[in-house]
């Protein structure tokens, strides 16, 4: 919860919200006060996406399993729902042949 406390007259109150999650969504609400107290909250805003990022956290449980001869089946473990930062999320497999 932020607070702005105003002692003077404006049209427009400015309040940057930050460290918000990437590909999320939000509304929010405006509650007025004094010292007398709190007043009514505001109606929410609209639905506001945050724009999508690039993944912050690496894939996990990294895995081969055996297949037929020539291939090697590899698996891992999708991102967890809080580490999605985006709506589309793909991925790409790096490999290379060890040298002996």
């Amino acid at each position: 919860i932020d607070v702005i406390d105003t002692n003077f007259r404006n049209e427009r109150c400015i309040l940057i919200v930050d460290n918000l999650k990437p590909g999320s969504s939000y509304r929010f609400r405006v509650i007025a006060f004094n010292h007398y107290g709190e007043g009514p909250p505001s109606l929410p805003s609209v639905l506001y996406k945050v724009h999508d990022a690039a993944p912050v956290v690496a894939v996990q449980e990294i895995r081969a399993i055996w297949g037929p001869v020539g291939t090697l089946p590899i698996m891992w473990d999708h991102l967890h729902l809080e580490d999605l930062t985006g709506d589309h999320v793909g991925y790409i497999v790096y490999y290379r042949k060890k040298s002996t």
